[in-house]
């Protein structure tokens, strides 16, 4: 009982610790982008409690990338960005088991008991979003203003978390 206990502890903190990777917007976080208007996309990114917020406003940056590449554009311009963190907090289930031993003499019996406790412990957890309102660029000489090149962004941040 005590080893099924530790496999499913084990289990839990395997698969919690493992930063939002760069997916569609799901029981772990990720992304989700919604259109504003022609060409104009409100792109959001939010990470678990393992995810850095770098990450996350990469992860928005990425998802505009491709954004801009289904689209047809080549390049893509940050109209406005916001970056923020959700506190949460969460408390391990507590269990306790008593173990015991009897010794009797004669007509007499003593009974030691103890009691171990596991778990109860609270963690606090911050969960990063990053927001970019994106412009999609399909001239960049025509556009007033810094532009990211779609391609060069995808590519670089896939690069740097091993995205295929």
């Amino acid at each position: 009982m005590l080893h099924a206990k530790k496999l499913l502890i084990t289990a839990f903190i395997l698969l919690a610790g493992c930063a939002t990777s760069y997916q569609p917007e799901g029981f772990t976080g990720g992304y989700s982008d919604m259109r504003m208007g022609e060409d104009l996309y409100r792109v959001s990114f939010e990470g678990n409690g393992y995810t850095d917020p770098s990450r996350a406003a990469d992860f928005a940056l990425l998802r505009a990338a491709k954004l801009a590449i289904s689209n047809g554009a080549s390049h893509f311009a940050v109209v406005d960005s916001a970056s923020s963190s959700r506190q949460g907090a969460f408390t391990t289930p507590q269990t306790s088991s008593t173990t015991g031993t009897v010794n009797t003499y004669g007509s007499t019996a003593t009974y030691n008991a103890q009691t171990t406790t596991y778990g109860g412990q609270t963690f606090i957890v911050s969960k990063p979003t990053a927001q970019n309102l994106v412009l999609l660029v399909r001239d960049p000489d025509e556009f007033d203003g810094p532009v990211y090149e779609a391609g060069t962004v995808a590519q670089g941040i896939e690069e740097r978390y091993g995205i295929d």
